[in-house]
């Protein structure tokens, strides 16, 4: 079979078939069950990196989906779409970066209420997602859609909106919203590099591009 669309959208690596969305189903359920309680969280720094992936940082705590990978140093399996297990008031930084698209709206609200419960009173939270925003202006600039590797401007959207199994789709305007009526204040946009938290420095300037 000739192939006709661009090679990105043949890629399958975040794509779940139904075995393996039962798969992780599992993984999840064994993780609030047993691993939790064989492996109960420790806070060791007053950093955590949520939704750190094969990435961890040293003199911060790192999470992600509860692949069971146990052996990894300076890393915890935890679900975000349910209760972290982590007490009140724990960290004074939490730091997420391209993880909330993963999720549903609905559960990006709750973990946003859940970083409000582990954060100190004037705690920081730093959230780094690719922009609806950027992607408007792609799209009424052939230039840029090409230079950024789209091939049309439907191609750039799928990439947004479902490539690597995207969830939902945010901007500075959406986040802020609900920010606030979470219970979050004082909230700015900034750009890569810049602000007054030493976060800055656990970003990956490979997605600058669309962050």
């Amino acid at each position: 079979m000739k192939k006709n669309l661009p090679k990105m959208m043949y890629e399958t690596k975040y794509t779940l078939n139904s075995y393996q969305l039962m798969k992780l189903e599992l993984k999840s359920l064994i993780a609030r069950k047993i691993y939790y309680r064989l492996r109960p969280f420790k806070q060791r720094n007053k950093i955590i990196n949520v939704g750190c992936g094969d990435k961890s940082f040293p003199n911060t705590d790192n999470i992600d989906f509860p692949i069971i990978k146990w052996w990894r140093k300076n890393y915890y399996g935890m679900d975000l779409r349910f209760k972290l297990p982590i007490r009140d008031e724990t960290y004074s930084s939490v730091f997420c970066e391209h993880t909330l698209e993963h999720l549903s709206p609905s559960e990006v609200e709750f973990l946003l209420y859940e970083f409000l419960r582990i954060l100190n009173t004037n705690g920081v939270l730093r959230i780094v997602v690719p922009t609806l925003d950027k992607y408007l202006n792609w799209i009424e600039n052939e230039k840029l859609l090409k230079k950024f590797g789209f091939h049309d401007e439907a191609h750039a959207v799928w990439h947004l909106t479902q490539h690597y199994g995207h969830k939902s789709t945010w901007n500075f305007v959406s986040l802020r919203a609900l920010l606030i009526n979470i219970g979050f204040r004082e909230i700015k946009l900034l750009k890569r590099g810049t602000g007054d938290s030493n976060l800055v420095l656990l970003e990956n300037s490979e997605r600058e591009w669309e962050s």
